[in-house]
Parts: structure tokens; sequence; C-alpha cells
């Protein structure tokens, strides 16, 4: 989560097509290992049930969603985290509803 938190700089140079082309350029290589930690993060966060590593799990997608320049990679990825949310907020416990909101509040207010 460390390394996540200070790696806006490094992940804004992400950029994603959908063309293929036989270069393989640093942005693009940068764009597939954001998409590989989004995928990682999702996964993580349905599969895993322990309340304490889910916290740092929606931490470190948080994180994720805060550096990862949305505008220059392909729609999809915001809705995947937003999907998640639902069973957050319907849980009976604070705790869970508290994990949405910490979730919640990057996609629906990201820094510029």
């Amino acid at each position: 989560m460390e390394l996540l938190s200070g790696s806006k700089q490094f992940l804004a140079v992400a950029t994603e097509s959908t063309k293929e082309t036989a270069f393989q350029s640093h942005s693009s290589t940068v764009a597939a290992m954001v998409r590989e930690l989004h995928r990682g993060v999702q996964k993580f966060l349905t599969l895993e049930k322990v309340a304490k590593a889910q916290t740092q799990g929606i931490r470190c997608a948080c994180a994720l969603i805060g550096n990862t320049p949305y505008e220059r990679m392909l729609p999809g990825y915001i809705r995947a985290f937003s999907k998640m949310l639902s069973p957050l907020r319907r849980s009976k416990g604070t705790s869970y509803k508290q994990l949405a909101f910490l979730l919640g509040h990057p996609l629906l207010c990201p820094l510029p």
C-alpha cells in the first residue's frame, strides 16, 4: 500500500489503447501493470473474508483509485469497484459500512 500511495507521477504515464503494435511503449507497459493491479485488488476484495485483511485491501484500492489516470485508460475500471460497494453498504455491521464509505470517497471525489 505504501508503494501505491506515492505513485501518482509514475502511474500518470499509463496509456491504454485498443490497437496492437509490434512495439510496446513504456506507457502501455505501465497501463498493463495498472490493469493487473486492478484485477488483483478486485479479486482479493471479493475472495477475502477476514475483516482486517478486507480493511487493508480497501485501503489499497483507495490508493490505487486515487492514483490511476482513468481518463487515459479504457473504460470499466471504476464500474467494477463501484459494484463492490453495494454488498458493503447493505451489510449490518457498521465497520463494513465505513469500509464502503472509505472506498466510495475516491470514486465520488477524485483528486485533480
